[in-house]
């Protein structure tokens, strides 16, 4: 099968980058400087877009089948709203170069604020999983009886089981035999805890129990991947706000530009 026009173009653009690597700069043999310059930054701009489109359609496929609508809703309102503000207030424009010092600080930290709330957002995601009956009980009485846990990983448990597996008990007892299924709402920290123990749990064979696990593993999975596409489109944004604020005035605040990491 003959290659495509994108194959094509990404194995020519290879074989410049290539090029570049090989070349013997010892030598004096010539070097394009500018146009080399342009090929890497044309490379990387290429590879930063598919990174984003990638996390922009996890989000979109994955995200309806986990996350909670109107906490996603809220995240992209403050992301639309941060990139409205930012081209509304263009260091470009004649509004911010006619604008004093202390109007700059004051758009500054508005802007800020945005980011820092919308990392705070992604730093306390919320998942809602759908267990079945049969997860569930492999996830009860392995957490109850079957995995040891070390005296520190002992702290760490306690508010995997205070707020979630204590209450998905409650749940389960409450609900009637016949409804084979149930769902849960999980934050991202208490995800990777129980990722951090399931993960190095052991099971023999390839029985029933064995799909089950797998099921449950799936799942956990899905989170991670939305919550790592979510965490490639914060860095895009803190990006976006580092160029802006940089070109805003390289005097204003620039050593308080912490946003929240």
């Amino acid at each position: 099968m003959s290659e495509n026009i994108e194959e094509i173009k990404n194995n020519e653009m290879d074989e410049k980058l290539e090029k570049i690597l090989q070349h013997d700069f010892s030598s004096d043999q010539e070097f394009d400087l500018e146009s080399n310059y342009k090929l890497i930054e044309g490379y990387k701009n290429d590879i930063t877009l598919a990174k984003n489109n990638e996390a922009e359609n996890i989000i979109k496929d994955s995200g309806p089948l986990y996350l909670n609508q109107e906490y996603q809703d809220e995240m992209n309102k403050i992301k639309d709203n941060f990139y409205a503000l930012v081209r509304k207030y263009d260091p470009n424009k004649d509004i911010i170069k006619s604008m004093d010092e202390s109007g700059k600080n004051k758009i500054y930290a508005i802007v800020q604020f945005m980011v820092n709330s919308y990392i705070n957002m992604l730093n306390n995601l919320l998942f809602n999983i759908n267990w079945t009956r049969e997860e569930y009980k492999f996830i009860k009485n392995t957490f109850r009886s079957r995995i040891e846990y070390s005296g520190n990983e002992l702290f760490n448990t306690m508010e995997l089981k205070d707020n979630y597996l204590d209450k998905w008990e409650d749940i389960d007892k409450k609900l009637p035999k016949t409804i084979d299924n149930f769902t849960v709402t999980i934050d991202i920290r208490n995800i990777v805890m129980m990722y951090h123990f399931l993960g190095a749990f052991k099971i023999k064979g390839m029985t029933d129990e064995y799909y089950t696990f797998i099921n449950i593993l799936q799942k956990i999975a899905d989170t991670n991947k939305i919550y790592n596409a979510y965490n490639i489109v914060r860095e895009r944004i803190q990006m976006d706000f580092m160029n802006w604020s940089g070109a805003l005035d390289p005097m204003v605040n620039v050593s308080e530009d912490k946003t929240q990491e």
